[in-house]
C-alpha cells in the first residue's frame, strides 16, 4: 500500500518506500557487509528506506559493527528469531517491512531475489 493509500485509511506511517528489518546474533564478521550491501542496492534503487538490525544479545561487536555501517541498532528483548522479527517491524516505519539475514552466503547485490523488495 502507498501511503496516500494508509493516511486515508488512517493508518500514519513515514513515506517510506522500504523498512529493513536484520536479525543478528554474534555476527561481527558479516553484519557490516550485510548492512553495506543493502545500502548499496538500495540507494542505487533510488529508494526511501530505513535499516535496522536487531540485535539479540551478541557477545562480540555485532551491534557497534552494524551501526558504524549505518544500520539503527535495536536490542531485542524476547529470546528467538520471530521475537526480532517483531521487534523491528515494530519500530518500522514503512508498512510493508521486509527481514534479511546477517548470515546469508550470497550477498544482496548478488542476489536476484532481494533486488525485487531490496
Amino acid at each position: 500500500m502507498r501511503a496516500n493509500t494508509l493516511r486515508r485509511l488512517g493508518i500514519v506511517r513515514a513515506a517510506l518506500d522500504l523498512s529493513i528489518i536484520i536479525p543478528a546474533l554474534d555476527e561481527e564478521g558479516s553484519v557490516g557487509q550485510a548492512v553495506a550491501d543493502v545500502h548499496s542496492v538500495c540507494r542505487g534503487m533510488g529508494l526511501d528506506y530505513e535499516v535496522f538490525a536487531v540485535d539479540g544479545g551478541s557477545r562480540d561487536r555485532t551491534a557497534e559493527l552494524a551501526q558504524q555501517a549505518g544500520a539503527a541498532v535495536l536490542t531485542q528483548r524476547e529470546p528467538g528469531y520471530g521475537a526480532s522479527l517483531r521487534e523491528g517491524f515494530a519500530a518500522a516505519r514503512h508498512f510493508q517491512a521486509r527481514g534479511r539475514e546477517s548470515r546469508l552466503g550470497r550477498s544482496a547485490r548478488a542476489d536476484p531475489r532481494h533486488r525485487s523488495g531490496c
